[in-house]
């Protein structure tokens, strides 16, 4: 009987871990979304095109997007960076 009790003891401390690591997960994924969001926000306003994300280079994309320093500090300070 003890050892059955181990058994059920080890699965519920199993499925309290599991539960744990799956709000974890969820709240990464929902922080990920909200930075994707900020992403194409800010992309939007620098007005920066698809071409741009997709392929050309980052030395490409600086010479021609106009972001201030002040924006990219506004926009980390955001993140709590």
């Amino acid at each position: 009987v003890i050892e059955g009790q181990g058994v059920c003891f080890d699965m519920i401390t199993f499925l309290e871990f599991q539960d744990v690591i799956k709000n974890r997960i969820n709240k990464l994924v929902n922080v990920l979304k909200e930075v994707e969001q900020h992403l194409i926000e800010l992309f939007n306003k620098i007005e920066v095109d698809e071409r741009k994300w997709l392929g050309e280079t980052a030395e490409n994309v600086e010479k021609e997007t106009k972001t201030s320093q002040d924006e990219i500090d506004r926009l980390l300070k955001e993140f709590g960076l």
